[in-house]
């Protein structure tokens, strides 16, 4: 009988790409910083803890006080942390320093909305700096790998829950190039209001995407096209076309009366800023602005469209949601769009600038940086074996889990 032959399996490919990156300062009204790092810190020990199985949720690594009792929180409270049991969890504190920093690694489970993708993984990194200017950053990075048979892209990458638990706070302010509202759009109805949208349309130093949401006017009927003498049967009938851009292709009809009626806002963009912070910065367009913002643009869009603005500091560029017309669906499917687009719209958005956050890999080197300095400092005489193991062992654990891990 003939020896069984072996077939070696076959590596495959993978790729991998950012899919969610968020950096922002955080301040507690009537806090100082380190009371701030604390509290930002417990509150994602209790997002952990409602991930992790029941029966690890019993670690001692994870047993901290809540939130609320910041201040009791000492050194002592956070200790390095790791499990690998189908997800890999790494925690690696350094409080003293104003560091803190987390990985984990998991299976796509999938969503309501979605199903899982066999092979997908997500890797979170969570930075928390305490820096040397007296505020805390907070730093977050989803990368997604996926095996080369899956053909499409992970749309958005889910926003952690942690980042609404704080920002639900009243206490607690988010800041990015200012501070980040949640809760409520920003209107746009005044001069003041219009320098603010320039200023975020300017600053380079902003990460996050504009949506702007416009208004409508009740009567107002978006028509496919019209012909050369279809406008004409409509002038000599008393009514008129009002064009939101070049030619007369998808026009808006409207009589003298319907452009007397009040503008209405078409959507809840005060519901929408709150699913979209962390994501994009949302703004509400008074009328009078209308014009201006077209002009500064240099997009064309109508009456209850929605605009979602790319941070100038990764080259802009501008999408246009456009009103769908009357019905409950259609609105919901545009609102949808727009949400989508505002969660998509960090992907793949390089230099992210995450200040000086230090994310898990650098932060175990630098717990092994300072294990090699205290015995350095606590021997009379240099154990240079050790020290010699110590870092062969940092060699050799980086060597193998580093930032692209």
């Amino acid at each position: 009988m003939p020896d069984t032959v072996y077939q070696p399996l076959k590596l495959n490919q993978t790729n991998r790409y950012p899919g969610y990156q968020f950096h922002a300062r955080i301040r507690m009204d009537g806090m100082p910083a380190s009371d701030t790092f604390r509290y930002v810190i417990l509150t994602i020990y209790q997002w952990i803890r409602s991930k992790v199985p029941e029966e690890d949720k019993q670690a001692p690594e994870l047993q901290v006080p809540p939130p609320e009792e910041y201040a009791s929180a000492g050194t002592e409270c956070f200790a390095p942390f790791h499990l690998n049991i189908g997800f890999a969890l790494d925690i690696t504190p350094l409080v003293e320093d104003g560091v803190w920093a987390l990985r984990l690694k998991q299976p796509d489970t999938g969503s309501d909305t979605r199903e899982a993708v066999p092979g997908r993984m997500f890797t979170t990194r969570v930075g928390v700096r305490l820096n040397d200017r007296g505020y805390t950053e907070l730093g977050i990075r989803i990368d997604v790998t996926d095996p080369a048979s899956v053909g499409k892209e992970l749309d958005f990458s889910y926003r952690p829950g942690f980042v609404r638990t704080l920002a639900i706070q009243p206490s607690v302010v988010f800041e990015q190039v200012r501070e980040l509202k949640f809760g409520s759009a920003d209107r746009i109805s005044t001069d003041d209001d219009w320098k603010r949208l320039q200023y975020y349309l300017d600053n380079e130093d902003n990460q996050l995407p504009l949506v702007v949401f416009t208004h409508h006017r009740p009567g107002e009927k978006k028509a496919a096209s019209v012909s050369i003498e279809e406008f004409i049967k409509q002038e000599e009938a008393g009514t008129f076309l009002r064009f939101t851009g070049p030619g007369i292709a998808q026009p808006f009809l409207c009589t003298e009366q319907d452009e007397k009626k009040p503008p209405v806002l078409p959507y809840d963009a005060d519901k929408f800023s709150r699913s979209a912070f962390a994501y994009a910065l949302t703004f509400v367009l008074g009328d009078k602005y209308t014009e201006k913002l077209r002009s500064r643009v240099k997009k064309e869009f109508g009456a209850g469209d929605i605009l979602i603005i790319g941070a100038k500091k990764f080259r802009g560029g501008v999408s246009v949601v456009p009103y769908p017309g009357d019905g409950e669906e259609k609105l919901r499917k545009a609102y949808d769009e727009a949400l989508l687009l505002a969660q998509s719209w960090s992907k793949h958005k390089a230099p992210y600038d995450f200040g000086s956050v230090v994310f898990e890999a650098e932060a175990r080197k630098m717990e092994q940086h300072a294990r090699i300095l205290e015995i350095v400092n606590s021997s009379t005489v240099v154990e240079k074996d050790k020290i010699v193991k110590l870092q062969y062992e940092m060699e050799l654990l980086f060597g193998v889990i580093d930032d692209k891990d």
